[in-house]
């Protein structure tokens, strides 16, 4: 576990966002997939310092809308 936030914390930031927008739009196309585990993830890197949580919210809330329109 301790490696994958390391390279989660060490990812160009668009690649880390993307991650986790992609991580939370997948709640809405395979049910099993909990998108509160990535929001809670990017929480825990804007704690970090490694991501902004501004961002965090948006993609992910934006992420998620999307995907429970399409």
């Amino acid at each position: 576990m301790d490696g994958l936030l390391v390279w989660l914390g060490d990812v160009p930031p668009f690649l880390m966002y993307l991650v986790l927008g992609v991580g939370a739009a997948l709640e809405n196309i395979v049910p099993p997939i909990p998108a509160d585990t990535f929001v809670l993830l990017g929480g825990f890197l804007s704690a970090r310092g490694s991501a902004a949580v501004g961002v965090v919210f948006f993609v992910t809330w934006t992420a998620n809308v999307l995907s429970a329109l399409a």
